[in-house]
């Protein structure tokens, strides 16, 4: 087993990452990747909120949690998009015949257990995922989001600032994240350039587009294995006011707008509409081990 893992990570954790790294193939927000830090995608979010408080403009964060997201991987689409990164084809059908014919027992102080289990038990049914803890299974998820996040940033409203810079004048920002934990950014330059909802206060341009973005998002997630945890999802709608002194955040009451409503996808198309969590701008939560608000406290 330790052969077998330590060739995985030759092989995925390694080159494969290195390769799909120099080619400029993985997301711009997406941090779990060599040379990059977990830190750093914190950092992004408070970067986010530091430039929507010094410009004064509308926007929004919106934190995904995914539910069991490495046993939902689809080996078969990985053969696909792995070789997209630049991984051979005999390699990437080896791991899917790992994940295939492997079996597993359990063993305690009573000895090994007579039964196993194996993902090709039931042909008809095959299971899902990939091995926790393993050095290939990183790679694997990340590139079968690859094409989840490039659908995304193709079709839905990013987060736009403009810069001093004369070489580039505007800088667009959809998501960031580490792993499995991506969230979706929003402001109001990027809905004025969209031209979305022309005509309608930018609040509720803002929030109708978060509800838009947040759909998108879910259904590519859900078209490539993934499932959305709604219950463990939330935003943030940040706005500002002039109280003739100084600028302070308004509160979720003071905006007046309806919280955002998903409909999880499912097969037969019978996903029950869900209210997402509204969080206020002092309210911190806590995600990749930080908490975070948006006015700092």
């Amino acid at each position: 087993e330790a052969d077998m893992n330590w060739l995985l990570r030759f092989l995925w954790g390694r080159k494969l990452e290195n390769h799909a790294l120099m080619k400029g193939a993985y997301n711009e927000g997406q941090f779990a990747s060599p040379g990059k830090l977990c830190t750093s995608a914190i950092l992004n979010k408070v970067i986010f909120f530091d430039l929507l408080r010094q410009t004064r403009q509308c926007g929004a964060l919106i934190d995904n949690d995914a539910t069991a997201a490495f046993d939902r991987v689809l080996p078969a689409l990985c053969v696909v998009t792995c070789r997209q990164l630049g991984m051979p084809k005999q390699a990437q059908r080896f791991f899917f015949k790992i994940l295939r014919q492997m079996e597993y027992t359990v063993t305690t102080a009573h000895g090994q257990s007579s039964q196993t289990y194996a993902a090709n038990a039931n042909p008809t049914i095959p299971g899902q995922g990939v091995i926790q803890g393993g050095d290939a299974s990183l790679p694997n998820y990340k590139s079968q989001q690859h094409p989840v996040l490039r659908a995304y940033e193709r079709n839905a409203v990013p987060a736009v600032f403009r810069h001093v810079s004369k070489l580039r004048r505007k800088f667009r920002r959809w998501v960031t994240g580490f792993s499995d934990d991506i969230s979706l950014l929003l402001n109001a330059l990027g809905i004025e350039l969209s031209g979305i909802d022309d005509g309608l206060p930018i609040l509720q341009r803002l929030k109708n587009v978060i509800q838009s973005n947040l759909q998108r998002y879910e259904e590519y997630f859900f078209t490539a294995g993934g499932s959305l945890n709604v219950k463990k999802c939330f935003y943030y709608l940040i706005s500002f006011e002039w109280t003739g002194t100084n600028w302070r955040y308004q509160s979720n009451s003071e905006m007046k707008l309806d919280p955002v409503i998903l409909k999880p996808t499912t097969l037969d198309g019978t996903g029950i509409p869900q209210p997402v969590q509204w969080c206020e701008a002092n309210d911190a939560q806590r995600t990749l081990g930080s908490f975070l608000a948006p006015d700092g406290s």
